[in-house]
């Protein structure tokens, strides 16, 4: 089961939510319809910004699986 998070939001993929090799799932910012590739953090304000942020993709408990920062933020530490 895994999890993106962007501080301070967070979205869970439902536990039967598998790619299948080669696929990508994109997950936007705004508002709008999710489907199996496509997942939406329906935020009213930018979730990216410019100076430093991070986003890190984890299991449910907590184990990082990627993370990618910008503008001097570090990445959690893996369980």
């Amino acid at each position: 089961d895994m999890v993106v998070e962007v501080s301070p939001w967070v979205h869970e993929f439902p536990p039967d939510h598998v790619l299948l090799p080669g696929e990508t799932v994109r997950v936007h910012g705004g508002a709008g319809e999710d489907d199996r590739l496509v997942r939406h953090l329906d935020a009213r304000n930018p979730i990216l910004p410019d100076d430093g942020g991070r986003v890190v993709l984890r299991t449910y408990d907590a184990v990082v699986v990627d993370c990618y920062t910008w503008g001097g933020l570090s990445c959690p530490p893996s369980s």
